[in-house]
């Protein structure tokens, strides 16, 4: 009778030492899961920032690229100064011609 009961025990300690096991095993997943939510939530929030950020980068990026074409159209490419240039020297020489021969046209007429 004393083996029965010894061996009762003997499984009842065992049964006892693999439930503090199991039970150790358990708290150490659930501390690791509770670790991992809060990453996960905390990765999200950074995931969103981020989306937030690319969404503003965006919006500068296409208020920068009308800046930009507007600027373009207001530039003056050489070639078009060129030809102002060539103009300008054409009619300020007709305005010297013309004024040059108004003046003769004075002195032609005093005499």
């Amino acid at each position: 009778m004393a083996y029965i009961v010894l061996t009762l025990i003997g499984f009842l300690g065992g049964g006892f030492c693999v439930y503090l096991f199991i039970e150790q095993k358990r708290r150490a997943l659930d501390a690791q899961h509770k670790k991992q939510v809060d990453q996960a939530r905390r990765l999200s929030n950074a995931l969103t920032d981020i989306e937030a950020q690319q969404q503003a980068v965006r919006n500068q990026s296409l208020t920068l690229q009308a800046a930009q074409t507007e600027y373009d159209a207001r530039i003056i490419t050489y070639q078009e100064l060129v030809n102002a240039n060539a103009l300008l020297t054409t009619d300020l020489r007709n305005l010297y011609f013309a004024a040059r021969s108004h003046d003769l046209d004075i002195e032609q007429s005093l005499r």
